[in-house]
This record gives structure tokens, sequence and C-alpha cells, in this order.
């Protein structure tokens, strides 16, 4: 389905006298507007209609002319959210219109049946989660979030540039699927696998190989198939360990600028673990390894979460959905559908994987 088709399809079921506005973040469909809550009614939900009429999932998005300013969302957060939750910290993320409520006893902060969270919704315009404060506060995931708000602005492009990408009219060839490894294989480490198909490319992984073997290191990025860079429609990140996500700042460095898809533990623990590896490696070897900590922070800007079991597009043809693999947090086995109907491909990748 394209963005045009899409479009047709929302200007046929929702009222001539509602206003609003189709855009894209990634694989999914936001539809933004000043009066969210036509688009939520119990008796005639709007949103669940354009769901099932694209088969996409569709989230309502507040237009930015009924957003109350940071500091209004600041003060009323903490009058209607009672003292009992302890709030530590609140954040806010322009480019999706949403604030997230940090506290130590989230079902305060949510308020019987989410009463609190639709009272600050309908009175400030944002849309309001509740997460639970971490036992020890991180540096690093506070600083992730305050990039991605000041980066915010830039985020926005970039989550309607790979949506448009997604959503660009399919190629009349006949379809295949053809998987090349480019690290890991009969080895331990620098993991990497391609996926490509007459429509879309993408990678599984991006990992450093431990070995003082410096050649080695690095997953194949000589390979032909894989050039040139600006032909990779998505990477996917398994989970945080080095042998997985060691080697991915380098994408970035020679000029990819597509999304990365994984779970928000793994977007943290790899950031984390992509710093340590450039203090480590100066440290063994002197020049460091072949990134630097900008690559690294163009890499966060190009991460789109995703959530256990949820199912979204990431390319034409392909539908990624992932799983609880076990392994250490937000870990994940990664399964793909390849195109439809008789021409259906269905593609696992385990990850690091734990049995109990």
């Amino acid at each position: 389905m394209t963005l045009t088709e899409i479009k047709n399809k929302a200007k046929d079921i929702i009222p001539d006298g509602i206003p609003y506005t189709v855009d894209l973040e990634a694989g999914t469909i936001s539809i933004i507007t000043p009066t969210p809550n036509a688009f939520t009614e119990q008796s005639n939900s709007l949103t669940v209609k354009l769901a099932k009429a694209v088969r996409r999932k569709i989230v309502i998005r507040p237009d930015p002319s009924i957003l109350s300013t940071e500091e209004e969302v600041l003060t009323t957060v903490r009058e209607v959210v009672p003292e009992e939750a302890e709030i530590t910290n609140i954040w806010l993320d322009p480019a999706l219109a949403e604030v997230t409520i940090e506290c130590k006893d989230p079902a305060q902060a949510i308020g019987q049946k989410g009463s609190n969270l639709v009272e600050l919704r309908n009175s400030l315009g944002w849309l309001f989660r509740a997460d639970r404060s971490p036992a020890i506060e991180s540096k690093t995931l506070n600083n992730i979030r305050r990039y991605r708000k000041e980066t915010a602005d830039e985020r926005r492009e970039l989550l309607r540039k790979f949506g448009t990408r997604i959503y660009r009219p399919k190629r009349s060839s006949t379809p295949w699927v053809r998987l090349t490894a480019l690290g890991s294989y009969r080895e331990v480490g620098r993991a990497m696998h391609m996926v490509t198909t007459n429509e879309s490319k993408i990678l599984v992984d991006c990992g450093a190989k431990p070995t003082t073997n410096r050649s080695e290191v690095q997953p194949f990025f000589d390979a032909p198939e894989l050039l040139p860079l600006e032909n990779i429609d998505a990477v996917v990140i398994t989970h945080a360990h080095v042998d997985h996500i060691g080697m991915l700042p380098v994408l970035f460095r020679y000029g990819y600028r597509g999304p990365v898809y994984c779970t928000p533990p793994t977007r943290d623990l790899m950031t984390l673990l992509q710093q340590d590896y450039i203090k480590v490696s100066k440290m063994e070897s002197g020049d460091g390894p072949p990134y630097s900590l900008s690559d690294i922070e163009t890499c966060i800007k190009h991460v789109i979460d995703v959530g256990y079991g949820q199912k979204i597009d990431i390319s034409p043809d392909i539908k990624m959905t992932m799983e609880n693999a076990g392994h250490i947090l937000g870990s994940s086995s990664v399964y793909l559908e390849i195109g439809e109907d008789k021409n259906l491909h269905r593609l696992l990748f385990s990850g690091d994987i734990k049995y109990e």
C-alpha cells in the first residue's frame, strides 16, 4: 500500500467536518488532529475503522496548535499526579508529542482506569504515559532522552522520510528472497546477516568480533552485495552485546542514514556499550575503533523503538515482529514476513536465546 492509497482510505472514512493530516512515523501511520477525541469515541472509533481499512498500525497525535508549553506541562503534571507516585523525572518528546512520567509508583500516576493521564491529555494536549523509575538512575538513559528532545525536529523529518520509503510503490517483478552471511557464520562474533528481496535490503545485527586479529574485527563491510549503503532499507538489532552491535556506528560513519529497529532497552544498552567500546579500544590498541561519539549520536537519532509483539512494516514487502528471546534485557528474536499470499516467506532470526 502506498501513501496515496492510505490518504484516500482516510478520506473515505473520516467525516468532512473533522480536521486532520495524515503523516508517517516510519511504518506507523499517524493522524495529526486538533480534535483527537473525535477519533477515539468508544461508540464509533474512527481509529479502529481506519486501522482495519489499511491493515496498519494507526496512532492519533495532537496537532501542535493544541499543545501546552513545557513549563505548563511540568507544573500541571505535579498538580494532577498524587505525591504517592513519587515522580523522579518528566520527559517531553516533541517529535511524537509524548510525555513520559518517571515515578516509583506508576499505578498512582496513572490513576483509576487511567483517569490522571486522561485528565492531563485533555488539559494539556500531549500524550502521557507513566514508567517506573529505575532503582539506580541511569545517566545514559537520561542523556538519550535529552538528546532525543533536542533533535526532535530532525527526528520528526527522519520518521517521515523512513515512512515515505516504506510506502513507496512496489516494483513489478517476480518476488524472491536471499540470505547473505556477512559475519558470525562458522565463527564467534561480528554477527551480521543481510536479507535481500526483489524489493528491499535489510541487515540484522552489526557486531564486532572479540579477537586480536584486527582484520577480522569487523563484519564484511566490503561485500559487493552490501554496497552502496544508501540502498539498505533498515537495520534490525536483536540485542545489545558487542558481537551484535559493536560495529553499528561504522555504518553511519560511512553514510548509512536509514532506520535502526530495536527495543528501548537495547537502544540504551547498546549506546552505553558502544561508548565503552571506544574507551577500551583506545586503551588496548591506542587508536580506538573505526567510529567516534558523533557516529553513536547519529545512530541514536535514527533508532525506532519497537515493543515485543508489535508487528510493523520496515520495507515495502517486509513486516517485522520482535519477541522476547530471554537472553538479556531487551533481547529479541526477529520474525520477518516477506511478501504476501502465495509468495509469502517467513524467516526467523533467533538472536541469542535462552530456554528454561
